[in-house]
């Protein structure tokens, strides 16, 4: 009798011990190699003494397949089954770590930088979350900024400019007005698709110097902030990174082993700058 309910007791808990764990990933943004936090100094931007420093940093990531197999998010206020939102915009809490229904067994890690087209243009009045934030949103025609940079700077007497900013989406749609939603994809949908080789690693880097391009970033007190503009001057090098990238994805994108570098509360770590 008493083994009966020593078993009765220990066959729930074996079997939650031999429950997979759900995979997780920290998205580690990175200048240079080195983890970059909010208000970190972006070093070779500027040739004035006012240094450049990170403002607002998030972006949509979704279509997440292993093997070209999809995998499901875990819902939660910052992620819906095929789409999560990452970053801060440094002025309240952040949200860094993509959670996975299931474990994810080694394999071809892929996901779009971007929000499906079938979700793309819903109204955002009723959007759950995370497709429910105004300011990383335009129109109902244009649909989401799937990534917003913004770097601000104090002004000097050689250069007024006080910031600068790459908010990237679709353009090219038409519909009857900017409050209508498309019925066929944008002429630039501007989504880019990355893959991976995922082994277990925890965190997922993005590195901004690759995002931002050497013509630019060589002198930023200069250069016009891109709203993916069709032909825009401004936008294209930028375009053309995230394009490229599709192609040889590192170093754009890496999967690393090293720690978290984020504290609990989601913020980015404050750091001595770089």
């Amino acid at each position: 009798m008493q083994l009966r309910i020593i078993a009765a007791i220990a066959m729930p808990l074996i079997l939650v011990a031999c429950q997979p764990t759900p995979t997780q990933l920290e998205l580690v943004p990175v200048w240079r190699g080195a983890p970059i936090a909010c208000g970190d100094t972006i070093g070779g931007m500027s040739a004035s003494q006012s240094q450049w420093q990170l403002a607002q940093l998030q972006l949509y990531l979704s279509e997440f397949k292993l093997n070209n197999q999809a995998l499901a998010l875990q819902s939660t206020a910052h992620q819906q089954t095929d789409v999560a939102l990452l970053g801060s915009d440094c002025g309240g809490e952040g949200y860094w770590t993509l959670s996975f229904t299931d474990t994810i067994d080694n394999g071809d890690l892929s996901f779009t930088l971007g929000v499906p087209f079938s979700l793309n243009h819903l109204n955002p009045l009723k959007a759950d979350s995370p497709l429910n934030q105004s300011d990383m949103f335009w129109t109902w025609q244009l649909g989401y900024k799937f990534l917003r940079l913004d770097i601000t700077r104090t002004p000097d007497e050689l250069n007024p400019q006080t910031g600068w900013s790459f908010h990237l989406g679709s353009a090219g749609c038409e519909s009857p007005s900017p409050m209508r939603p498309p019925s066929v994809p944008c002429t630039a949908e501007n989504r880019f698709r990355y893959q991976l080789a995922y082994s277990g690693q925890p965190q997922l880097t993005l590195e901004l110097s690759e995002l931002l391009p050497a013509d630019i970033t060589a002198n930023l007190d200069y250069q016009e902030s891109c709203m993916s503009e069709p032909g825009s001057k401004a936008c294209a090098p930028l375009l053309s990174q995230l394009e490229s990238a599709q192609r040889s994805v590192q170093p754009l994108w890496s999967l690393q082993q090293a720690e978290p570098q984020h504290n609990n509360t989601g913020n980015l770590k404050e750091s001595s700058g770089q």
